[in-house]
């Protein structure tokens, strides 16, 4: 009996290949290329992005490891919704930086809570060097803060006077959701390929 209860809780043995590259390039480097050409990633392949921290963060954040209905119509919505995803957050970007200030509570709050959480993904790559350890499951708390800080800039490009950018980041939300909703749509085949 003691044999077969020391046989059932022996510790899992991981992959090598699931360890990531934690040098401080991995966490400065963003391969853009890869991000919008290649539709998935997984734990193990290097070459899906996973060795680099924003890459893999971002992608799982999006698609999870999971592949849905691979086929080009599914695979051609992902590579849309991923370069959408990095023109959204350099949009949220110049938007917080026009604005040099934070007006309210809510916004300190929100921004602390981002770099918390992204702070947490950082140590725990960091901690245990697995590629599992800074995937989807740990950022979707932090979309919060992203969502806000999104909405926030498309607010602040509409007090400035700039319509163009202001529609520009309207065109984005929307383009996302409505490239999000086709994507699942065409990866649960309700539509099909032409």
């Amino acid at each position: 009996m003691k044999n077969n209860i020391k046989q059932q809780y022996q510790p899992i043995k991981l992959d090598k290949a699931m360890r990531v590259d934690t040098s401080i390039k991995s966490y400065l480097y963003f391969d853009f290329k890869n991000f919008v050409q290649i539709p998935y990633t997984n734990y193990s392949d290097p070459s899906l992005g996973k060795d680099y921290f924003w890459n893999f963060l971002l992608k799982t954040s999006l698609f999870g490891v999971l592949i849905l209905g691979n086929n080009s119509l599914t695979n051609s919505f992902a590579c849309f919704i991923s370069f959408l995803l990095v023109l959204i957050v350099l949009y949220s970007l110049m938007g917080c930086l026009i604005k040099k200030s934070i007006e309210n509570s809510y916004s300190v709050i929100l921004l602390v809570n981002l770099l918390i959480l992204i702070s947490a993904i950082i140590f725990s790559r960091n901690t245990y060097m697995l590629a599992t350890s800074s995937e989807f499951r740990y950022i979707y708390p932090a979309l919060i803060s992203f969502i806000y800080f999104f909405v926030d800039s498309i607010k602040e490009f509409k007090v400035r006077n700039c319509p163009r950018i202001y529609y520009l980041g309207i065109f984005l939300g929307i383009s996302f959701c409505v490239s999000s909703l086709f994507y699942f749509l065409t990866a649960f085949g309700l539509f099909r390929e032409i």
